[in-house]
């Protein structure tokens, strides 16, 4: 199967030549005043065949030689020569075809006619050299941004990736460590908490090479770890969960809901005797999905001047949502009327 670009190549030599073709019949008819002959549309005919046929044994020359790979000058200095070289053959070739009509080069004048027909066939390999080389280097070019943009996404896979595998041992540690507290105190709590945390992995396994998913899959997981929690925190941990029906189908990156709401466990819930509540909501504003997780409790004091303490899950979903939408997408943390919030906004896609 050829290539695409040499299909391309052949339509525009042969669109090319024919165009060359019809002006030089048009000039001919323009110029004599009168239709043109036989013999010169004939010797015209063999001209673009013999330059189709020359440019096309120079193009192969071209990339079996690598001139393109060499300095600009000796690239320069080869064409010259090769287009000089190109007109020579075709109108020799023409002189010769007409000397088998009985053409004949006997004076200066004719010798001067063939120097200027040689010169002007130069001038339109130089012009077909400059066509190809300027096609050349913008085909070279478009590959190369397409080259840069699958290397950009291969190495932002790469990245989404290696936050995607420190994150899921964070989750499975936070199970297991909720699990750890319920095995002396209620064995048959802890059955249940064993086969809830079967059913989370099994989803998440399920979703493992997914890199984004709808808020709605999101949400169900989400529900099933606070489950789990629950039978640790009991009266202690509580949770509210209002997701507007239109933003059910948007897409997020996996796990991100997930993060947040783990972080808001470990330093919210797990920090305080009595507990508190923790909050998920979702609406559309101005074009955009925005997700917040709030928790009962307060941000740790800090420095002026420095940012807020976040942990690992605020910092690795700030990078997945960088990596995702550049910056379309943010995650801000701040204390309001008592509750830590974390709201993400994003830019409304669906799968």
């Amino acid at each position: 199967m050829q290539k695409p670009y040499t299909s391309l190549y052949w339509i525009f030599q042969i669109v090319g030549w024919s165009l060359f073709f019809t002006l030089t019949v048009l000039y001919f008819s323009i110029v004599h005043s009168e239709p043109i002959s036989q013999t010169q549309v004939l010797s015209t005919t063999g001209f673009c065949l013999g330059g189709l046929l020359l440019t096309h044994a120079f193009r192969y020359q071209l990339k079996k030689r690598a001139w393109l790979a060499l300095p600009y000058l000796s690239i320069g200095v080869r064409i010259v020569g090769a287009n000089v070289l190109m007109a020579i053959v075709l109108d020799g070739m023409i002189i010769a075809w007409g000397v088998l009509f009985g053409y004949r080069l006997t004076t200066k004048s004719d010798w001067l006619d063939l120097l200027g027909g040689v010169l002007n066939t130069s001038l339109v390999f130089g012009i077909w050299s400059l066509i190809y080389f300027v096609s050349f280097a913008f085909r070279n070019y478009k590959r190369e941004e397409i080259d840069k943009l699958k290397a950009e996404r291969s190495l932002k896979d790469s990245e989404l990736a290696r936050l995607r595998s420190q994150m899921n041992p964070h989750f499975v540690f936070n199970a297991l460590n909720s699990i750890r507290g319920l095995v002396m105190e209620n064995p048959s709590q802890a059955q249940e908490a064993i086969t809830q945390l079967s059913y989370l992995l099994r989803n998440f396994l399920n979703t493992e090479n997914v890199t984004l998913t709808t808020l709605g899959n999101e949400i169900k997981t989400v529900q099933d770890y606070l489950n789990l929690e629950k039978l640790r925190y009991e009266a202690r941990l509580k949770f509210e969960v209002d997701i507007a029906a239109n933003t059910l189908q948007a897409t997020l990156p996996t796990m991100m809901v997930q993060t947040l709401v783990e972080n808001a466990v470990k330093h919210g819930i797990s920090n305080s005797i009595e507990g508190g509540t923790i909050a998920i909501k979702s609406w559309i504003e101005a074009n955009k999905l925005y997700i917040s997780v709030a928790n009962t409790g307060s941000l740790a004091p800090r420095r002026e001047g420095a940012e807020v303490e976040s942990g690992f899950g605020i910092k690795s979903s700030k990078e997945r949502l960088n990596l995702q939408y550049g910056s379309e997408a943010n995650l801000r943390l701040e204390e309001q009327n008592g509750n830590v919030v974390a709201t993400i906004a994003l830019p409304i896609t669906t799968l």
